[in-house]
């Protein structure tokens, strides 16, 4: 019995039989003719005969099958000894987890169970209750609006944080009954508390829904991969075209990973998401790489003395000039062979980016569907383990 509780049976005044009443005729002073029945308690108080005390009456449900006696008290215990109290969350769904207050947001039945055998059940009429088939101990509704007259046990969440009761046209509740003496009480709640799930006595199992994060992350990085490859078809003398492709690609790849880190919860360590995105960046950054490389060799190149054949050679050693056509000839030649150089290394390239990219999505995905964490279960069966998609 709580302290509110005692408060309200100090506050009560009783009239029982036992007590001995005194009934007599006073007159107002006003009204000498009028006479006006009090009667006395013996405190000192006098009260009105008119205005009796109604006394306790039995109230009953599903006709006369169930009943609280007249001398029931809801708040007196149901045992004198210990009363045992079964609380249970059946969660539906988990409409939010909030990373930054380190909280979780359940829509779930509150269901609480306990034992009063101070109620009267007539058997008979439960067997006629009960439907053919059902199982003797079976849970008969009855109407919520009994519970008030029961006693309610207190019950307290460690670590929470809000409790909601929902209600549509009324509050969504349930009030069920057996021939045992048992009474179940079910309320439609939303209730968010701290994530501390081992104090809280119960163990979530989280499931990502993928879908989601396939659609919105995973795709479109890769497909920004698969067109980085395409700088490796453009001329490396064409540098606009070809730079601006790979930065643009590189800048919303940097962009897709900074939306990631910001909306998924905080973890310790690399999630797998975040590592897909990192490994998309490193190809486009690689891709950038090779690119400096084939404009560091053309620079180099540029900057390397043209060398002619020995007879052209000689006749500049004799101040004479060697034939123009030649010479353009010779100079064709080596830029002809430079850029079968480039192109040879950008087609490598080509090749190698998308076999490497190939494997690491094996490694990946074979790791995420198959991996240590793919199918994690508690240890310990004596907690109820919930398997939440979110």
């Amino acid at each position: 019995m709580n302290s509110g509780q005692l408060l309200i049976l100090i506050g009560l005044t009783t009239l029982t039989a036992s007590e001995h009443h005194r009934t007599h005729t006073t007159f107002s002073g006003r009204s000498s003719r009028e006479p006006r029945a009090v009667r006395d308690d013996g405190s000192g108080d006098t009260l009105d005969a008119c205005c009796p005390v109604t006394p306790p009456r039995k109230v009953c449900a599903k006709g006369d099958a169930i009943c609280i006696p007249a001398n029931y008290s809801k708040f007196d215990l149901p045992n004198e000894t210990r009363t045992v109290v079964n609380v249970g969350i059946d969660i539906k769904d988990i409409p939010k987890i909030d990373d930054q207050e380190y909280s979780i947001t359940l829509n779930a039945f509150f269901v609480v169970r306990w034992t009063d055998e101070r109620m009267i059940i007539d058997q008979e009429k439960m067997d006629q209750i009960l439907k053919r088939g059902e199982s003797a101990d079976s849970w008969i509704p009855v109407d919520v609006s009994f519970i008030k007259e029961f006693w309610l046990p207190d019950a307290e969440i460690l670590n929470l944080k809000e409790f909601k009761t929902l209600d549509v046209l009324s509050k969504l509740e349930g009030l069920w009954l057996n021939r045992n003496f048992e009474i179940m009480y079910a309320v439609a709640t939303r209730i968010t508390f701290i994530c501390n799930y081992s104090v809280a006595g119960f163990e979530l199992t989280l499931r990502r829904k993928v879908s989601h994060y396939i659609i919105t992350y995973y795709l479109p990085s890769g497909m920004f991969v698969i067109v980085s490859w395409i700088s490796f078809l453009v001329p490396p003398d064409i540098v606009p075209g070809r730079m601006t492709l790979l930065v643009t690609v590189f800048l919303v790849l940097v962009n897709i990973f900074n939306t990631i880190t910001t909306n998924i919860p905080k973890a310790e360590g690399l999630t797998a998401i975040e590592a897909w995105v990192i490994v998309c960046v490193l190809f486009v950054f690689g891709a950038l790489i090779e690119y400096a490389g084939l404009l560091l060799k053309m620079k180099l190149a540029a900057t390397r003395p043209c060398k002619g054949t020995s007879r052209e050679n000689s006749l500049l050693l004799n101040g004479k000039m060697p034939d123009e056509k030649k010479w353009l000839r010779g100079i064709s030649r080596r830029k002809q062979r430079e850029d079968i150089s480039h192109a040879r290394l950008d087609i490598l390239f080509l090749l190698l980016f998308p076999l490497f990219f190939l494997i690491f999505n094996l490694i990946y995905w074979l790791g995420f569907l198959y991996g240590p964490c793919s199918h994690c279960t508690s240890d310990d069966e004596t907690k109820p383990i919930y398997n939440v998609e979110y």
